[in-house]
């Protein structure tokens, strides 16, 4: 059987968490945390933790719903605060 060219291959349809932590530019300690808090969906396949690929994307879209707190996004009184302190 000869084997894909890297061209060929298709996309994987999970990851594992330590490649998950790798795209996501996050620690495993943070995705373990948010898997624990219900903002990353995951699946166990043969007892391996896995992470759907559309769960990255899901991510990269939508964040996993924290506050912003910095930049133009703060609350007008935090930027007051600020701007006085």
């Amino acid at each position: 059987m000869e084997a894909l060219r890297e061209d060929e291959r298709p996309e994987p349809l999970v990851y594992t968490m330590q490649v998950a932590t790798k795209l996501l530019q996050l620690s495993p300690n943070t995705l373990y945390i948010m898997r624990r808090e219900g903002k990353l969906r995951t699946v166990t396949i043969a007892g391996r933790i896995r992470v759907p690929a559309e769960e990255i994307a899901r991510l990269l879209r939508e964040g996993d719903g924290s506050e912003v707190t910095r930049g133009d996004n703060m609350k007008p009184e935090n930027k007051l605060a600020r701007k006085k302190g």
